[in-house]
């Protein structure tokens, strides 16, 4: 759990001002989740796409 919680926080630390706010909170529900797995990969899994090129997804118009 601990290895975990390490990971986010440098997760935190390498965010681009933009991604910041995203990472963080995915930490805080990752942080409430804790003892249901799924919900605590989940919060590892959209950190890591948001930090390596989702954020720029989520920023991006949709087509009509």
């Amino acid at each position: 759990m601990f290895i975990n919680k390490l990971a986010m926080s440098s997760k935190v630390e390498r965010a681009t001002s933009e991604q910041r706010p995203v990472v963080m909170e995915l930490m805080n529900i990752r942080d409430r989740a804790e003892g249901n797995k799924e919900v605590m990969s989940a919060c590892l899994a959209l950190t890591d796409f948001v930090m390596k090129e989702g954020y720029a997804l989520l920023e991006a118009p949709v087509a009509s």
